[in-house]
């Protein structure tokens, strides 16, 4: 599995599991390969078979959610990342997979309070710091995001996400400099992310660069032709700047 010979190890679970039919052990790492090669429903046949032997493990409780959370079955995910948690408080991945979709399903309050939960237990977990950060942005505390963003990207300084949506929650708050400095510190690794540059475009706009602007929005439409927002950003600086040639031409 770790070689990603996926079928070869196929073929090993299933004399595994045909050798030692009530071995939960096996019935779970094979239910998670059976998910990596998106055979969701024998997945969750063999992990079902695996929580009937061994109720009282969290881990393998997760491991169901996350298969129900590739079937697309969010409800019932949710259920079952509650009980892995409920079994397992050490579990931090769970609070992590739960926040997301409690958030999934319009639940964004419910969803921070996981998060902070999984916190308690590991306060530098980069993505439970990052998902809070997204929740707190989604509801207006742009300052509050930037503190989780910036805690994030502490475990994880590299990290394109963190620094994308730390660029824009800096922006929110007037700071188009500090905005600036961190998208180009994004693209100085990834010269052709195309959302950077769309957010540093947009945050040169705010600053009255309108040549820069536009070569940036152009930049990443040169990346990603099909990237609308980008687009729509590029006509509606050329609108309000009352270009409306370049605007019709865009």
């Amino acid at each position: 599995t770790q070689m990603r010979k996926y079928p070869e190890a196929a073929k090993t679970y299933r004399v595994a599991a045909s050798l030692e039919p009530r071995n939960p052990e096996i019935l779970n790492n094979f239910a998670v390969l059976l998910k990596l090669r998106e055979q969701t429903d024998e997945a969750l046949a063999i992990v079902n078979r695996a929580i009937r032997l061994a109720p009282e493990r969290g881990d393998i409780c997760y491991n169901h959610a996350n298969i129900l959370k590739q079937a697309g079955n969010l409800q019932d995910a949710a259920i079952w990342y509650r009980r892995a948690i409920s079994l397992d408080q050490s579990l931090v991945p769970a609070y992590n997979n739960l926040g997301t979709m409690l958030e999934k399903l319009g639940k964004p309050d419910e969803a921070e309070t996981v998060y902070r939960q999984g916190l308690a237990i590991d306060p530098s977990h980069p993505t439970l710091n990052y998902n809070l950060g997204i929740v707190q942005d989604q509801t207006g505390r742009s300052e509050d995001a930037e503190n989780s963003f910036r805690q994030a990207l502490r475990s994880r300084p590299t990290w394109s996400d963190g620094l994308n949506n730390l660029g824009i929650v800096l922006q929110k708050q007037g700071r188009e400099d500090e905005s600036i400095d961190v998208l180009n510190r994004l693209l100085e690794r990834e010269p052709t992310n195309p959302q950077a540059k769309n957010n540093l475009a947009f945050a040169y706009v705010k600053q009255g660069n309108i040549a820069e602007a536009e070569k940036h929005y152009r930049d990443a439409l040169a990346e990603d032709p099909k990237y609308t927002k980008a687009l729509l950003n590029l006509e509606q600086m050329y609108v309000d700047s009352g270009d409306y040639s370049s605007a019709e031409m865009s």
